[in-house]
């Protein structure tokens, strides 16, 4: 049962999904970071990336590898669309390592947002 929100906002787009791949040692920095805007929630878990070709290669002990994937961390936040900007700006700042190996943003429109049990439109976000 979804609920078309856009009489709510008009035209507009009621929230963006933000998406974030990063490392994760750099979990607790876009945490402090986010709570600093008033972020209170997201979604984490664990992903691996994948590369078809040339892979990354790596020495242990003395002996060359070839890694083909690596753990990252998949960060989802829900934000209204006023924010989202903010958020992208404070998550490009906050995930960088100065490697640019794997980390991505992406953002998407959400056009209907509901909760399971019941919220809809902006009390779900």
């Amino acid at each position: 049962m979804a609920m078309n929100l856009r009489k709510r906002v008009g035209a507009g787009v009621l929230s963006k999904m933000i998406v974030a791949v990063i490392k994760p040692f750099k979990l607790e920095s876009v945490r402090d970071t986010l709570g600093k805007l008033g972020i209170e929630t997201m979604t984490v878990g664990e992903v691996k990336s994948f590369r078809t070709t040339n892979p990354r290669r790596g020495v242990y002990r003395g002996i060359e590898y070839a890694t083909d994937s690596g753990t990252k961390l998949k960060i989802e936040i829900l934000v209204p669309s006023h924010q989202a900007s903010r958020v992208v700006a404070a998550l490009s700042g906050s995930a960088s390592d100065g490697d640019c190996a794997g980390e991505r943003l992406f953002v998407s429109d959400v056009e209907e947002v509901a909760r399971i049990h019941g919220a809809r439109g902006s009390d779900a976000l």
